[in-house]
């Protein structure tokens, strides 16, 4: 679990993360778009609610667990 202390650092792992082709930070939500090159392609959002840190941190956490799914998924 993403335990990133401050938004700014935490913003800036998601948009360094592999799965991150684009981030954006919408009044209501942060959003992740996907590379297409995916075999799911898309993304993901969290409402930024009341904690946007934990928002992010659970961005994190939803983008990584889709990374590792999608390594498990490719054929050396």
């Amino acid at each position: 679990m993403a335990s990133y202390q401050t938004e700014s650092d935490a913003q800036a792992a998601i948009e360094a993360h592999p799965a991150c082709a684009q981030f954006m930070n919408t009044p209501g939500s942060f959003v992740v778009y996907y590379p297409a090159a995916y075999v799911i392609p898309g993304g993901t959002r969290v409402p930024k609610g009341t904690d946007p840190l934990a928002s992010l941190n659970l961005l994190y956490d939803r983008i990584d667990a889709f990374w590792q799914a999608q390594r498990l998924q490719v054929t050396k």
